[in-house]
């Protein structure tokens, strides 16, 4: 592995990397084990928070881009492999499950070749839209007045955030975050942090944003039981834990300023970070492919029955652990594999052209 650039900012890193060990843990947690009917309030309370905080993974990832991408001129040259690279995995799954006596449909391999327009992957279908918004928006964002931009943010914030917490309507086509306009709006809150906010607030700040937001899932049971009547039906039906609520992309913000503080000097640890952000993307396509998530993970994860504490403490950390360590393998032979047949076509093509001018 080649040393890490020294002017490299490795809080991105870090950032990208927490993303990919939050998305593991969020799918762990949310979609996986069966709790025990003789589950305590105590387990209840830590699945809860695990859910909460593990939520911010998509976020983080528009976040970053947001903050990467705003100083160029996009990305939209990158679909052509962002799209083979999809195809790979997609194949790749479906062939091994196919090959273990696994069920893959004709659909299934429709959606492989055209994922966006079938949907395979909602985040990435999201990410190509934003990716072709982005020679607009950049120059835009660029050329915003700092106070501008805030209001504009303040606007969006009000509008797609705050109000998701008041309706159970979906006036802005949100989908609860499941959409590129959420994308879009966290990809500005990432560029306007690059363009304007030149030190991060406080860690304390930061610390006590993420500590307090991360037990927002309290509010409705807790507003049931202050409030009566209409008041207290209203509090029963809040959300607060979704991708659009403003505690998780108040807890994505302070996640992102936390890592901004962290220095790492270590070499090795920095080595980690790069490897780990560069296959960040590869492996959430590797975890959640749709015909892996549905034939293969999800169901034996749903066969786990977790009793207590302990029982979830270990679920948790051995499940996210060994699928991160898996995706992070198959996006390495992925990787090395697309550098061979890169280095292979760019033989092919000097040969053709030495041929041709003979």
């Amino acid at each position: 592995m080649s040393a890490p650039a020294e002017n490299r900012d490795y809080s991105i890193d870090c950032v990208k990397a927490l993303a990919v060990v939050l998305v593991i843990l969020h799918h762990v947690v949310d979609c996986g084990f069966t709790m025990s009917d003789t589950a305590g309030g105590s387990l209840k309370m830590v699945w809860y928070f695990l859910r909460s905080v593990s939520l911010t993974c998509v976020n983080l990832f528009a976040l970053v881009t947001g903050y990467l991408c705003v100083t160029s001129n996009g990305a939209h040259k990158r679909l052509l492999g962002l799209w083979l690279q999809v195809l790979f995995i997609g194949l790749a799954i479906s062939i091994a499950v196919s090959a273990a006596g696994g069920t893959v449909s004709a659909r299934d391999w429709v959606r492989t070749f055209f994922p966006v327009v079938t949907g395979e992957y909602w985040y990435f279908t999201a990410y190509v839209v934003v990716c072709l918004f982005m020679p607009f928006i950049n120059p835009g964002a660029r050329a915003l007045e700092g106070k501008t931009f805030a209001r504009l943010l303040l606007a969006f914030f009000l509008l797609m955030s705050v109000s998701s917490l008041f309706t159970t309507a979906d006036p802005f086509v949100l989908k609860n975050g499941y959409s590129f306009a959420w994308l879009l709006v966290v990809y500005l809150f990432g560029a306007y942090w690059r363009l304007h906010i030149a030190k991060p607030p406080s860690l304390a700040l930061c610390l006590t944003v993420l500590g307090v937001f991360s037990f927002s899932f309290l509010i409705p049971s807790v507003g049931k039981r202050v409030f009566s009547g209409e008041l207290g039906a209203w509090f029963g039906n809040v959300n607060p834990v979704r991708y659009t609520s403003p505690f998780t992309l108040g807890m994505t913000l302070a996640i992102f300023g936390i890592c901004k503080h962290v220095n790492v000097r270590n070499g090795i640890i920095r080595r980690m970070l790069v490897s780990m952000s560069k296959k960040s993307l590869g492996m959430y396509l590797w975890l959640v492919h749709p015909v892996f998530w549905y034939s293969v993970w999800r169901p034996r994860l749903g066969a786990v029955s977790i009793c207590g504490l302990g029982d979830l403490a270990a679920y948790a950390l051995l499940i996210t652990l060994c699928s991160f360590l898996s995706a992070w393998l198959l996006e390495c032979i992925r990787q090395r594999a697309f550098s061979c047949i890169g280095r292979l076509w760019t033989a092919s093509s000097r040969e053709t052209e030495q041929r041709s001018e003979r």
